[in-house]
């Protein structure tokens, strides 16, 4: 199975065991995102530019931009 990290218990200096996941061959073969996410900020500058709305965009998003108080 290519898909598997080893566990390891290490001691560590004070005598206490720590678990430890050893990641490396996993992210070998992790396919990298080309197209990350946009950060929150751009998602409301580009927002702040928009007309129109479909209905997922008030879900999703009704909550969270200020508008002015006592709108929340």
């Amino acid at each position: 199975m290519p898909a598997k990290a080893p566990i390891l218990f290490v001691p560590k200096v004070d005598g206490i065991i720590r678990l430890y996941v050893d990641y490396r061959r996993l992210n070998k073969i992790t396919i990298k995102n080309r197209y990350p996410l946009p950060l929150v900020g751009e998602l409301f500058n580009r927002l702040s530019y928009a007309k129109i709305f479909i209905k997922l965009d008030l879900y999703n998003a009704y909550h969270r931009i200020y508008i002015k108080k006592g709108d929340e």
